[in-house]
């Protein structure tokens, strides 16, 4: 699958036919898988992807704002606020994002405050992975919360240990001793967390290993990835993650036709509001625009 390097204000790298995405890790795991072809896994040591491009700074920063008890419901997907609400609002993110986490501190407390904490948005996390393996066991990481009902804390936790200091341009690249950490810090049972973990890690060195003999003996890259994807899907934490992708194959191909130009695009983080795409960590003041036009409509209809 073809990825293009070009940048855009708000969101990480884009696709340029999301809808022909490829099962995720297929093809943006092999430059990783190669080049970390000496890494053990005795050695729990992450592979790793492309670092995260600098996040340019936002125009007006606003002050932190009080924190708001989550609304947190028991779902197989995580998710906040009442499962009646009239708008629910998709969210297709990773936690090696800098434009992900600025929209996280910046504009999701504002959505939280206003419209969660009232009943008035669902609101569901959804993996999308752009910087290689290295976010993929972050995304593991998240599953193995969710196992536990606990994925919100260690979404949180996660965002602040990839990104020290809240500095968007130096992320910090976390080891299972680093992710098993953060379990422990916010409260997760640490040895379900790890065995959920160190068994994904084992799942994916030896899919890796499939992999390294496939391109070894001679076999197209891509074809060796697609083994390699075939190989990791016994592993439940990373079909979850496979799940995700299908989500986002199925919002986009939904979008009204007005939409769909917008979905060439498409990185992290990308929404879905009722349906309607927005893309990258646009200000507050844009998503409530949507946000009050699909409660008029529900109020209306």
């Amino acid at each position: 699958m073809a990825r293009t390097g070009r940048r855009r204000e708000g969101g990480g790298r884009f696709f340029l036919n999301p809808i022909l995405i490829v099962v995720v890790a297929a093809l943006l795991l092999a430059a990783a898988l190669i080049a970390a072809s000496q890494l053990s896994a005795r050695q729990k040591q992450v592979l790793v992807g492309p670092r995260p491009e600098e996040s340019q700074p936002a125009a007006e920063p606003t002050p932190p704002q009080q924190p708001v008890a989550p609304a947190t419901v028991a779902t197989a997907q995580p998710t906040k606020g009442s499962l009646d609400a009239p708008v629910t609002i998709v969210e297709f993110a990773e936690f090696y994002c800098p434009f992900c986490a600025r929209y996280l501190w910046e504009t999701y407390p504002k959505i939280e405050r206003d419209y969660i904490s009232k009943g008035l948005v669902k609101y569901e996390f959804h993996n999308l992975i752009v910087h290689g393996s290295v976010a993929l066991l972050a995304a593991v990481a998240g599953e193995c919360a969710q196992a536990q009902g606990r994925f919100w804390p260690l979404h949180d936790r996660l965002f602040e240990t990839v990104f020290p200091g809240r500095n968007l341009t130096q992320p910090k690249v976390l080891s299972l001793a680093d992710l098993e950490g953060v379990a422990a810090a916010v409260g997760l049972d640490t040895a379900q967390f790890n065995g959920c973990l160190e068994g994904y890690n084992a799942a994916f060195d030896e899919c890796k290993a499939g992999y390294d003999r496939c391109t070894s003996g001679g076999g197209e890259s891509e074809r060796c990835a697609e083994e390699f994807n075939t190989c990791l899907e016994a592993n439940a934490m990373f079909q979850r993650i496979l799940e995700d992708q299908e989500e986002l194959r199925r919002l986009i191909t939904q979008l009204p036709p007005e939409e769909q130009a917008q979905a060439e695009r498409i990185g992290t983080p990308t929404f879905f509001i009722n349906g309607h795409i927005l893309i990258g960590a646009q200000p507050y003041e844009n998503f409530k625009a949507v946000i009050e036009r699909e409660l008029a409509k529900a109020k209306s209809g």
